[in-house]
């Protein structure tokens, strides 16, 4: 396995913004516009009050009251426009934001081991990453929002306070760090939400698939086990819910206290700019500027503490999951490379499934075979005899934890897997039927399931199948229990010839009828 550069918040923006420079651009220029016309707004009905006030006390002339008016209407305008232009492209980048974020999951994805998808740890990290790609196209808007429409504002609004009387800057403290507090207390219980729902939302998955999915349904109602599947499913909905609804009262427990500290905030402004008035500092203009436009300001706050950071602070968990997937370890593609394999050897292979509560239990054990080109292999056995898990062997798939498999004499360890990849095939005993139209599925099946020349595998429950080819495995408990042609088993296996005569009397039945 190999660990790529790491992934972290970058690299969500990076990759975004290189989909389309362009319109990446145009979209947050013209939020920046947007965020210095919204604060000089503040400054232009500043400008248009005191007109006013002078122009009723004969200190100023009608002029100087429409410049007033044309500038505010200006700045209006502008505001409006550029908001305009920032939410069409913005809606555009989101959509092609998110067909580039499921693609970096999926290709993620098929750069795992094989093995990765035994653990079921890497099985609950995948869903909570495409649970979280979405988040973290939220994420990388409102940091971006933050960057280019909020700061410019604030900076902005706050100069603005500044020239007219620095204390007024305490305007922002009184209305922020309360809603600011809040929210990191959401981001906490977001966390711990999403680490204890990622492994209960795959198991409600899986049981929705097994009631209602195609693949699953004939079977589970021959089987009479659905009702124990829905009540499964019942009992996991139920413990998902508990644990969003308890994220959630806490939630709102933290809002209320945020309300209330926020009117407090704001009883704390208006008694500041009443002072500021009393005391001279600023004139009665000023004051009716900075009240009205205040209001902006505290709406601003809102929409940026309570709604996006808010929003963002229930989705972290998502985020920093599709992060953790996105720097798991993968298969390394080097090595040495096959031309064409001519020989297989397995010398003492044994083999585990990955298990976090269970004792490890060998599934394939001290494996010795040997397969060439132009030869065809059955393997053979009951169910759980490790068919399917030494056919994986075989193909590369797994790795295994004792012993060496040689291809053309080159030990796996020393192999390129995309190379074995490319150079191997098995027919599986529950092989796919992709849904492709009849004529495609079967010129994958021409192409693939041909072994002509090649090394053939067959993992088989028919033994009138697995006689057809060269030499037959058979299989038990994860050993070899014996290993030829089907006329050499009939001798040696009495496991085997059983088998074989069991077979044929159904058969036999079959025919009679």
């Amino acid at each position: 396995m190999s660990k790529r550069k790491k992934y972290g918040i970058a690299s969500i923006f990076l990759g975004i913004a290189k989909i389309a420079p362009a319109k990446f651009v145009l979209q947050y220029f013209s939020t920046v516009a947007n965020g210095v016309a919204m604060a000089f707004i503040a400054i232009a009905t500043n400008k248009l009050f005191s007109a006013i006030l002078a122009y009723s006390e004969g200190k100023a002339s009608l002029p100087w009251v429409l410049e007033g008016i044309f500038f505010l209407v200006a700045i209006t305008l502008s505001y409006e426009l550029f908001s305009g232009i920032s939410a069409y492209y913005g809606e555009v980048y989101y959509y092609l934001s998110t067909q580039h974020i499921q693609k970096t999951v999926n290709a993620k994805a098929s750069r795992l081991s094989c093995m990765d998808y035994e653990k079921p740890s890497v099985l609950n990290s995948m869903q909570s990453a495409y649970d979280g790609s979405g988040s973290a196209i939220d994420l990388a808007n409102i940091v971006m929002d933050i960057l280019t429409l909020y700061i410019p504002y604030f900076i902005i609004y706050g100069v603005y306070l500044f020239c007219l009387w620095p204390p007024l800057l305490l305007i922002f403290p009184l209305i922020i760090l309360p809603t600011l507090a809040g929210q990191l207390c959401k981001v906490k219980f977001s966390i711990c939400e999403e680490q204890k729902n990622a492994p209960l939302r795959r198991k409600r998955d899986a049981y929705m698939a097994y009631i209602g999915d195609r693949n699953y349904v004939k079977e589970t109602r021959l089987l009479g086990v659905i009702p124990y599947f829905l009540n499964e499913l019942k009992h996991t909905c139920a413990q998902i819910r508990t644990i969003s609804v308890a994220a959630k009262t806490k939630s709102w427990y933290v809002s209320l206290a945020v309300d209330c500290l926020n009117m407090l905030g704001y009883g704390g402004v208006v008694f500041l700019l009443i002072h500021s008035v009393y005391t001279g500092k600023i004139p009665i203009a000023t004051f009716a500027a900075v009240f009205s436009t205040c209001g902006m300001l505290i709406d601003m706050e809102k929409e940026l503490f309570g709604k996006q950071l808010g929003e963002l602070a229930e989705q972290y968990g998502s985020v920093k999951q599709f992060i953790d997937f996105m720097n798991r370890p993968e298969q390394t593609d080097s090595g040495c490379e096959v031309s064409r394999i001519r020989e297989v050897r397995m010398d003492g292979v044994s083999f585990c499934y990955p298990s976090a509560d269970q004792p490890r239990v060998p599934v394939i054990q001290d494996i010795h075979l040997s397969l060439k080109a132009g030869e065809s292999l059955a393997v053979v056995g009951s169910n759980g005899s490790g068919k399917t898990t030494l056919t994986k062997l075989l193909l590369g798939l797994y790795p295994p934890d004792t012993g060496t498999i040689f291809y053309d004499g080159i030990a796996h360890r020393e192999l390129n897997p995309a190379s074995l990849r490319h150079k191997s095939t098995a027919v599986f005993q529950n092989f796919i039927k992709y849904r492709f139209p009849l004529q495609d599925n079967i010129a994958l099946s021409e192409a693939a399931d041909m072994v002509k020349g090649r090394i053939g595998v067959l993992v088989t429950h028919r033994l009138g199948l697995a006689k057809l080819c060269t030499r037959i495995a058979f299989l038990k408990e994860g050993r070899i229990l014996a290993l030829g042609t089907h006329e050499q088993l009939l001798k040696t296996c009495p496991e085997y010839g059983e088998l074989w005569e069991a077979q044929t009397e159904r058969y036999q039945e079959a025919d009679s009828c």
